[in-house]
């Protein structure tokens, strides 16, 4: 278990958590600048894309698979793995308006990044959405923000 410095009498940070606070800091802010570059600097389009991914892969989360477990090359899980999330369960999740969400969730099925799959409303971002040259490279950098972030914070904690 990481050692965050946090002082338990009082949950007040140590001095020792100054460093680790930073490093999640710069974190926090290279995902705004990649999630925003996603989408043309769109960042709040960025957060509902990013929702609604999360949201269908929690499925997969809870069933603890691995990329493994999946025939696709790239470990994607398929379409049909994908829990739909409804535009009111996005709005609830992020605290926006549901005019507001509904809005994005339109421009975002408008630019092929996800499709409705049911009646009620529920949307998935398709495999699809996730490939090409410009996908891989974002996912590429996020990997390597994680990686350096937990670096960061493993070297801190010890």
């Amino acid at each position: 278990m990481i050692d965050l410095g946090l002082d338990e009498a009082n949950d007040s940070p140590a001095r020792e958590a100054g460093p680790i606070i930073r490093a999640s800091r710069a974190h926090f802010l290279e995902l705004i600048a990649l999630i925003s570059e996603m989408m043309s600097g769109d960042l709040m389009k960025g957060i509902v894309f990013t929702a609604i991914a999360s949201a269908n892969m929690e499925i997969v989360r809870r069933m603890d698979m691995s990329a493994e477990t999946f025939a696709t090359s790239s470990g994607v899980p398929p379409d049909t793995m994908r829990q739909p999330v409804s535009v009111y369960a996005l709005s609830k999740s992020l605290g926006l308006p549901y005019e507001t969400t509904r809005r994005y969730v339109a421009s975002l099925i408008e630019d092929g990044l996800c499709v409705r799959v049911d009646k009620r409303g529920g949307v998935i971002v398709p495999a699809q959405a996730s490939a090409g040259a410009k996908a891989e490279s974002l996912r590429r950098r996020h990997l390597a923000s994680v990686r350096k972030f937990a670096t960061a914070v493993n070297g801190l904690s010890r």
